[in-house]
């Protein structure tokens, strides 16, 4: 049987599968394979740029990480920017710690690559929306927004080479966290399904709820196998299955749900 696509359907389960010897935005990428530019134009795009930010501070900036081209315009009332560097390793050290992009008091976001001519939320742009199946860059904003909405935005901001941070993550995290991140994984994607194998059993009880309730603020219908019982505010269709040898069920309708 094929497999459906990834914007269809995706599962998670109890042990989430972390792929060994990735790096931190790819395991938020998987199963999409990320393929970084290696050859020039060494291109970082910033999509909004605020209007008190002077060009001169941002130039400054990026000077000092090696940059050799700053510029902002304006585009359709927004002022957006491009940075260019002279190589591969300069680039990725500009986008690897967000928090790091602070400018005279301004969070500044950035992405990897030119805007392209059919606008942000093209593939060749990665703009904010789910990526299409078969873009190769990471929409690195729309990640620390799944990072922060499932509660692990701390887990960037924490390692030293940010979203590059490579790491044995079985090791390094816990079972929570890994349930976590395989939650933002899926918003990373925004598929219409995801199957939920009791994959947030680790997660204290205190906010599972609001996280599969999070599933469903982004347009993600969640279909939940658990033994927990407090999960059946979230959902419309509750089937309950009787343990041991019994053979009993029960299907009970929410309708606030």
């Amino acid at each position: 049987v094929p497999r459906p696509p990834r914007g269809t359907v995706m599962a998670a389960t109890q042990q989430p599968y972390l792929p060994a010897g990735c790096r931190l935005v790819a395991q938020l990428a998987y199963p999409s394979v990320l393929r970084l530019p290696s050859r020039p134009p060494f291109v970082v795009r910033l999509p909004e740029v605020a209007e008190a930010l002077s060009e001169a501070a941002l130039r400054e900036h990026f000077a000092s990480l090696g940059a050799v081209s700053c510029q902002t315009f304006q585009v359709q009332g927004s002022r957006k920017g491009v940075v260019g560097f002279k190589t591969f390793e300069d680039t990725i050290r500009a986008v690897a710690r967000p928090q790091d992009r602070i400018v005279a008091g301004h969070e500044v976001e950035l992405e990897i690559g030119d805007f392209s001519e059919n606008g942000d939320e093209s593939p060749v742009a990665g703009g904010v929306g789910p990526p299409p199946i078969g873009e190769c860059l990471p929409r690195l904003r729309r990640m620390r927004r799944c990072l922060r909405t499932v509660g692990l935005d701390h887990l960037l901001t924490r390692e030293q080479d940010g979203w590059l941070a490579r790491r044995v993550w079985q090791d390094v995290l816990s079972l929570e966290e890994q349930q976590r991140l395989c939650l933002a994984r899926i918003l990373y994607h925004q598929p219409s399904f995801c199957l939920l194998d009791d994959a947030t059993s680790a997660i204290p009880a205190a906010v599972e709820s609001k996280l599969h309730q999070s599933l469903k603020d982004w347009d993600v219908t969640p279909i939940a196998l658990s033994r927990r019982a407090r999960l059946g505010e979230v959902y419309g269709r509750e089937l309950q299955l009787a343990e041991g040898g019994a053979c009993e069920w029960k299907l009970q309708a929410d309708a606030d749900a």
